[in-house]
């Protein structure tokens, strides 16, 4: 049974013990001789051998079979003290210094890498336990790492790191409750890779009659859109006033091209006036944009499934309705959408700068298609997996809105973490921190084909961590003055189109040797050691520092920060392990909600080739 707890609080059983007093063993590759004893005596084998020794790659990449490394016996019983056994933990002493690792059993001897730490925890803790606490730990344990290029951390670090400690039985309780939720994910996420393998293979056979559905053997027919439906012009001879207090729903622009299915919730209003002669729209009716910046965006379809009495349709879209009762218009909404619709549309699109389609055009498509029946079971397919999209979407949105209203709990002071009593301080940023110049002086040449790295202008507005997997390239001369930046810096936009977006932060928590930044945003460097760089990011993103820097915004079309501006907010900041324990929640929060997006982002790419296969009849459909 478990007991629900206020956040954070440390119940009366539990002690803050320092980690050095729990530990059996705290070993390196190098506590086994000096450096030239081990080159003597330890030759690394890529072919498989007595023991592996095992590396930090292992565990990032959680592959115990592929990449590994060997030793033979006698290089093996030479490293005595640094034997590896499974449930050991293993720390990075070096680079990513402070992740810790939990070591599984293999079917072989192992022995430690160089760049690693050994703990073995005495038998009177249990060490799955103690491993999920210094997991948890890993912030305070980085914030000890030192060196320029690369971070290490000492045994000591190790030693003296203190952390909360229940009794036996319940942190045998605990592991046994987190082991159960992580062998939980594991399946969840093998299930997961298993049906997007599926639905990628699946949707390009389907759609690309490679393979067909037992019990469909008809062949498919090529028809021309103009032969089995009609267009409908959308709204016409409205003004800006008339899509105010709207009497009518109309469907948006927007709403055509990000759906296959039109969204009937987020249908906006528009004034018809009585005897006014506008064309409205009824369930199985499709919709397409007629024209994009791309030429793969012009004529995106979505089609009507509710039944909605009078809805219109923008200005900027046209309708389709079938009159051809051989054609399933959710399937068709399916094909065009498709990596094959996308290819007959593209061809048709007109323009230089922006790109347009002709009715005419349109009716001249020719697309291949299924019996009614199998384009029905094609559709049914596809149908499935946008649920379950919308159902990761639902649980994402579900999450943003918890960490909305934790992070304004936490950082209003209206909660506070048990165990943290102490006051909290106003700080001027200007008295912590200095501002540092993105690039100055550089032309459009130079960010092409670029030999250092830049932190883009929406790498800093979307998010509260700079993603360094998102750096762009720019050219970087011998001896050029341009200011670098480094880990823990924070970035600011210095200019948006809403007071709002004005001064977003993002922090860099990578070590990245010479990152720069672009010219509209500006950079903070803390020299103020009593505060968190990670923390000040979540609360500067926050509804109270959006308050803070939405009074400073000046403009009236676009809105500007200045620096001087910038140098005057004031926050009001608790003491140093509270901003810790706050950024550790709220980013905990976020590696949550990341997780769900790219679960989403890889089902969306097995849905894309599923749907391919599935419309171009390379899979057919099962006809029971």
């Amino acid at each position: 049974m478990m007991e629900r707890m206020d956040a954070l609080i440390t119940p009366s059983n539990w002690q803050k013990v320092r980690l050095g007093d729990i530990l059996e063993l705290l070993t390196d590759y190098h506590a086994n001789g000096s450096y030239e004893i081990l080159k003597n005596n330890v030759t690394l084998l890529k072919n498989v051998d007595f023991a592996i020794m095992i590396r930090t790659t292992n565990f990032e990449n959680n592959d115990f079979k592929n990449d590994l490394i060997y030793i033979d016996k006698k290089a093996y019983e030479f490293l005595s003290k640094s034997k590896v056994f499974a449930g050991d933990i293993l720390v990075n002493k070096i680079a990513n210094a402070g992740t810790a690792y939990f070591m599984p059993k293999l079917n072989q001897p192992v022995s430690l890498g160089m760049n690693l730490f050994l703990l073995r925890i005495k038998p009177s803790y249990n060490n799955l336990f103690i491993f999920k606490q210094i997991a948890n730990y890993e912030r305070v344990l980085k914030t000890f790492a030192n060196g320029s290029a690369t971070k290490t951390i000492t045994k000591n670090v190790i030693k003296n790191l203190l952390i909360p400690l229940p009794p036996l039985n319940e942190q045998i309780a605990i592991a046994n409750i987190l082991s159960d939720v992580d062998r939980y994910l594991c399946s969840l996420d093998a299930l997961i890779l298993k049906k997007e393998s599926v639905k990628k293979a699946l949707s390009f056979e389907l759609l690309s009659q490679r393979k067909r559905l037992k019990g469909f053997n008809q062949n498919w027919q090529k028809v021309r859109l103009g032969d089995i439906g009609i267009t409908i012009s959308g709204l016409a001879g409205k003004t800006k006033q008339d899509f105010i207090n709207g009497n009518a729903k109309y469907i948006t622009f927007l709403n055509v091209l990000n759906n296959v299915i039109i969204d009937t919730s987020i249908l906006e209003n528009v004034k018809i006036y009585p005897n006014e002669k506008q064309n409205s729209f009824k369930k199985y009716d499709l919709f397409f944009n007629t024209s994009s910046e791309t030429p793969k965006e012009v004529g995106m379809c979505a089609v009507l499934l509710d039944d909605i009495d009078q809805v219109f349709l923008n200005s900027f879209c046209f309708g389709f309705r079938i009159f051809d009762k051989a054609v399933d218009s959710l399937f068709l909404s399916y094909l065009i959408n498709s990596e094959i619709g996308r290819k007959a549309f593209e061809n048709l699109a007109q323009g230089s700068t922006r790109y347009n389609l002709s009715k005419s055009g349109f009716n001249n498509v020719c697309l291949i298609l299924p019996p009614l029946n199998e384009q029905i079971a094609i559709a049914n397919i596809l149908s499935d997996v946008d649920r379950y999209l919308c159902s990761l979407d639902a649980l994402i949105l579900k999450k943003e809105s918890v960490k909305k209203a934790l992070s304004f709990e936490l950082l209003s002071q209206r909660k506070r973490l048990k165990g943290f009593n102490q006051n909290w301080q106003k700080v001027r940023l200007g008295d912590i921190g200095i501002t540092i110049s993105g690039l100055a002086g550089k032309t459009k040449q130079d960010f092409i084909n670029g030999n250092a790295k830049y932190i883009t202008f929406l790498n800093v507005l979307n998010n509260v961590i700079i993603d360094t997997s998102i750096l762009e390239n720019v050219k970087i001369y011998p001896n050029e003055k341009q200011n670098s930046f480094k880990k823990y810096d924070l970035f600011f936009n210095t200019s948006s189109e809403t007071p709002k977006e004005v001064g977003m932060c993002a922090v860099l928590l990578d070590d990245i040797d010479q990152v720069f930044l672009n010219s509209f945003c500006f950079g903070f460097r803390i020299f103020d050691k009593a505060v968190d760089s990670l923390f000040l990011s979540y609360l500067i993103n926050s509804e109270i520092g959006r308050k803070a820097f939405e009074n400073l915004a000046q403009g009236s079309t676009r809105y500007n920060l200045s620096k001087s501006g910038f140098n005057n907010v004031c926050l009001i900041l608790p003491p140093l392990n509270e901003q810790i324990a706050i950024a550790n929640i709220l980013s905990d929060v976020d590696s949550e909600i990341i997780s769900l997006k790219n679960k989403k982002r890889q089902f969306e790419n097995v849905k894309k080739a599923l749907n391919h296969d599935l419309m171009s009849a390379k899979i057919r459909v099962l006809n029971k």
